[in-house]
């Protein structure tokens, strides 16, 4: 047997709360942002963000009680919104799939063509640098690509790491890196966020799935070399161009020439409720079948900042657990009883991975002593890392 396969394969998993230490903006925090931008307004100069949040906020409200809507919520009411608007060319298929799914409240697309209509002889010099027609489905399609780019703008503000302000945190994540790691181990790493954070900070030299001189993602070495360390992107980041290249030009004029036929619109970065369509795009589905892989194959896996809401990505822990040799660590910075509602979704009643009790320590973190397989430290990164240093000295 090879010694390949003798290594310890580690498989690091982040959510957007892995990177709060480093500044990232919350989910509320962009939710804000993408309301309060003025750069569309509608007849009152009310921004569109706020405006569609309204309607968001009292429909969630009407129909399934009280839902505070977030930023990929409204992300997903615009994408469907140009699935509506595109539903009126018979070849889309767009066209079958919302008619046939989505019934748009009569009231809400009154207001909504109201509003387009004073666009429709408007040109929009968009963040993207492209003045375009707006009309129509064309508004969406604007209005979303405006949305990822205030993302964008978000993400790069704390991408590059201040050396000096995050110097200690900087040398922590390292340590952790290094432990995880071990003499011969493999480090596993797929993100759900859009940064390049980690390969900024670490020590380690990742692969990152694309070529370093075109700029293609390199599927075969995706696929056949999985003994090297990685960091993969599972929703994309902000490094691709809109024809999944690593590549600063987002320029996406060759895929107006496919408007129509496109059910989705293009982007680099996976977000909204649309992710399990998303996912299937090779751009994306090469880094999640690989993940499923790993985890499956995994001595070790660490959670780190997760929600436990992405419905693909639990489907891949539920399946990785029940091989039931697999240790888990979970790091969080919740309170126990949203613990276990977020936990609970991804442990199908295996005692081993059971941390119904948990209980809290003097040294400031929470710890599972009820699930032999599974540890949960519920203060956020930074006080596991702090805890990470006190028990190797």
């Amino acid at each position: 047997m090879s010694i390949f396969y003798m290594r310890e394969r580690n498989v690091i998993l982040t959510g957007a709360g892995a990177v709060v230490p480093w500044g990232a903006p919350k989910t509320d925090e962009i939710t804000s942002i993408l309301r309060n931008d003025s750069t569309f307004v509608n007849d009152k100069g009310e921004p569109i963000g706020e405006y569609l949040f309204s309607l968001l906020e009292a429909q969630m409200n009407e129909y399934i009680g009280y839902h505070y809507p977030n930023f990929e919520s409204i992300l997903h009411f615009v994408e469907l919104l140009f699935e509506y608007k595109k539903s009126q060319y018979p070849m889309s298929d767009s066209f079958f799939r919302f008619n046939n799914f989505f019934l748009i409240d009569p009231e809400i697309q009154n207001k909504l063509e109201i509003y387009e209509s004073q666009k429709l002889d408007k040109r929009l010099d968009t963040s993207f640098g492209t003045k375009r027609l707006i009309a129509n489905e064309y508004y969406y399609y604007e209005l979303y690509l405006h949305f990822i780019f205030l993302i964008k703008k978000e993400i790069e503000k704390y991408e590059t790491v201040e050396e000096n302000k995050y110097h200690e945190l900087n040398k922590s994540f390292n340590r952790f890196l290094d432990q995880v790691k071990g003499e011969n181990g493999i480090v596993r790493f797929y993100t759900l966020n859009y940064d390049y954070l980690v390969p900024n900070i670490s020590n380690l030299k990742f692969f990152d799935g694309y070529d370093e001189k075109t700029g293609k993602i390199n599927v075969k070495k995706i696929i056949e070399d999985d003994n090297i360390d990685c960091y993969y992107h599972l929703h994309g980041s902000f490094k691709l161009n809109f024809i999944g290249e690593k590549s600063n030009d987002y320029s996406f004029c060759s895929l107006q020439r496919n408007f129509v036929q496109n059910d989705l619109i293009p982007s680099n970065i996976i977000t909204g409720y649309h992710k399990p369509e998303r996912i299937l795009d090779e751009t994306f589905y090469e880094f999640y079948q690989k993940m499923v892989e790993d985890l499956i194959k995994a001595n070790k896996i660490y959670i780190i900042g997760y929600s436990f809401n992405d419905m693909h990505v639990n489907a891949a822990l539920i399946r990785a657990l029940k091989k039931g040799t697999t240790k888990v660590t979970v790091v969080d910075k919740c309170c126990l009883p949203d613990f276990h509602i977020k936990y609970d979704k991804i442990v199908d009643s295996n005692p081993d991975y059971d941390m119904s009790k948990l209980i809290k320590f003097p040294n400031t973190y929470q710890m599972t002593t009820e699930a032999p397989k599974a540890k949960a430290y519920l203060n956020g990164l930074n006080d596991f890392l702090d805890n990470l240093i006190r028990s190797n000295n």
